[in-house]
């Protein structure tokens, strides 16, 4: 009884919006790992939309994408290009598979148990009941990916594409269509996620003596925070998983890092991820008093 009360609560979603707006008021811009509202404050964000801002907030490329469309003011469904060069771009990060968009996380989910029940040989390669037990596709977590998996695109709140391979693709003929401003933009920003995967390939050369010096305090400051990170979570590539044999309720640990400004993922299910800053002050004086 009880103890199935408490796992309930910590696998329950947290209100992080409601708790945003009682501590620091309402969000007036984001950029990069940063929310900033009309309070005055500037949070850390850790969320990131639940991964799907995982390069941080607003992209130039993407906004250039966005207001380019919106300039044309096709704000109805029409036969456009749009939606194919999403589906180029998507091939590009997933030359294997074939892909099927949809309007909402819970759609795509239904397709994809339609595919599962259809496909028994592949079901022990693709259990899927709830989203739970879909794998989510993480841009920067070493991943075994499976025949069917979702990818989560940025700037969207619902757009979900569900990637599939051996399987019957008629069943993925229902897509729902995307607005071509959204449709735009979610392809900048996949071709931005490829040229950050790759960037790490292209040699340091051209960095300046003040660059080199800022990453050097940048890496002092890492090594003092790693082993308190790994106190608390299972670091994993980007992405920080809250241990659960730790004798610390997730909503208390969620709660004390919002009063610090650091907005954490809101489900102990889900991953915070770590920010790509310069500066890691402020994550050292929340965990040096935690």
């Amino acid at each position: 009884g009880c103890n199935n009360i408490m796992n309930f609560k910590e696998n329950k979603q947290i209100d992080y919006v409601s708790l945003i707006y009682k501590h620091f008021g309402n969000v007036r811009r984001a950029r990069g790992y940063y929310l900033y509202t009309d309070k005055g404050v500037r949070l850390l964000d850790m969320y990131l939309c639940d991964g799907r801002a995982v390069l941080g907030h607003k992209s130039s490329r993407i906004i250039t994408a966005y207001k380019r469309e919106l300039d044309k003011g096709l704000f109805g469904i029409f036969p456009t290009k749009t939606k194919s060069l999403l589906k180029r771009a998507v091939k590009e990060l997933f030359p294997e598979y074939n892909s099927a968009i949809y309007a909402t996380t819970q759609k795509a989910i239904y397709f994809s148990n339609l595919a599962i029940s259809h496909s028994k040989s592949n079901i022990e390669n693709m259990g899927a009941n709830d989203l739970k037990d879909v794998q989510i596709y993480r841009p920067f977590l070493n991943q075994n990916l499976k025949s069917l998996f979702l990818f989560l695109p940025y700037p969207s709140l619902s757009t979900t594409i569900v990637l599939y391979k051996n399987i019957d693709k008629t069943i993925f003929l229902e897509e729902d269509p995307i607005l071509p401003f959204e449709a735009s933009a979610i392809t900048s920003f996949i071709y931005d996620l490829i040229a950050h995967k790759r960037k790490y390939a292209i040699a340091n050369s051209i960095k300046t003596k003040k660059m080199l010096k800022e990453e050097q305090h940048t890496q002092k400051e890492l090594n003092k925070l790693l082993p308190k990170l790994k106190t608390f979570f299972n670091i994993e590539g980007h992405y920080l998983f809250f241990k659960k044999n730790i004798d610390i309720p997730y909503f208390e640990f969620f709660n004390v890092a919002l009063e610090n400004k650091i907005l954490l993922s809101p489900s102990i299910e889900k991953p915070s991820i770590f920010p790509m800053i310069n500066h890691y002050t402020q994550l050292l004086a929340f965990f040096n008093k935690y």
